[in-house]
């Protein structure tokens, strides 16, 4: 799927539920972006106070909101992708940004073939089929797999470990995830539509006859599809950065769009744009340099005060 480029008309941009000054008028079809952070595994939350050591793992979280009425984007497909530049404010000197896992192509590409197995007919001779249950059971999109950083699976479409695979910079202070496939200095979160998100694996048909094996043939098998039709909390992007110290205020999870969302409107791969857009920010307090310095100062000065 190619993912349009319309003009981005950014709606209510949210940071730790503070809301800027950059409201738009209330519409319908409101794509909300979500980023939360977890600090060494622990539950995901809007704001988090770690220590200098502990790692963060971010991730964005995406939803269609205020569908109804006029403008509405019809049918129950899932996200189609956009274009979209993550950033993290006051990266620290002393902070890492941890490298993102492989991603994979998706189940039924040649290089993630669905397993076959050697058969000996009766008939046929050694054929190669599948012989698995149906749908597979661990078919999935390109991109990471679950539980992974990056492009969460199936949202890794073009590029996948290659051009697609972010990295990050550091800009003014700003860590910032681009890749050279995003073209506008950015990442891009795609799947592929519905038609294109089937797996087709090979297998024996017995002619409903399963007595007779002269009349079996290989036949194809509809193995299932990968795509995501969720339009609530879909998982597209995830980070993990290892904490250092000299911060000067806390640090934003956020990210500029490049591209306006697309959805699916039906299981044909038809689209349509949710310009309206909402982002919610996730935020890390750190303590200031100053700030651990004063801290240190009344501990040598209770320490005095109890001799």
């Amino acid at each position: 799927m190619k993912v349009a480029h319309p003009s981005v008309r950014m709606g209510i941009v949210v940071s730790a539920g503070l809301a800027c000054s950059m409201a738009a008028p209330a519409v319908a079809a409101t794509t909300r972006l979500v980023w939360d952070v977890s600090v060494n595994g622990a539950a995901y939350a809007s704001s988090v106070s770690p220590s200098p050591g502990d790692q963060l793992r971010f991730r964005l979280r995406v939803s269609l909101t205020n569908n109804t009425g006029f403008g509405s984007i019809p049918g129950s497909a899932g996200l189609g992708g956009f274009y979209f530049r993550p950033t993290l404010t006051n990266f620290g000197l002393l902070d890492t940004a941890v490298p993102l896992d492989a991603e994979e192509f998706a189940t039924g590409h040649p290089n993630n073939p669905v397993p076959l197995t050697t058969v000996n007919h009766s008939v046929l001779g050694p054929v190669e089929v599948y012989t698995g249950p149906l749908p597979i059971p661990d078919r999935h999109g390109p991109g990471a797999p679950a539980n992974g950083t990056g492009r969460t699976a199936p949202f890794g479409v073009g590029g996948t470990n290659g051009t697609g695979l972010a990295t990050s910079s550091v800009e003014s202070g700003t860590l910032v995830w681009t890749s050279p496939q995003g073209g506008a200095g950015g990442v891009l979160i795609s799947q592929y539509n519905p038609p294109n998100s089937r797996v087709s694996v090979v297998g024996l048909n017995n002619a409903d006859t399963p007595d007779d094996e002269s009349d079996d043939f290989v036949d194809g098998y509809d193995g299932g599809s990968f795509a995501n039709n969720s339009r609530s909390n879909v998982t597209v992007f995830t980070y993990d950065v290892v904490l250092g110290s000299s911060h000067n205020g806390p640090m934003t999870a956020g990210c500029e769009m490049i591209t306006a969302p697309v959805w699916y409107t039906n299981n044909l791969g038809a689209y349509t744009s949710a310009a309206n857009v909402v982002v919610v920010n996730a935020v890390v307090n750190v303590p200031a340099p100053g700030g651990v310095a004063l801290l240190g100062l009344a501990g040598v000065f209770a320490s005095r005060r109890r001799r």
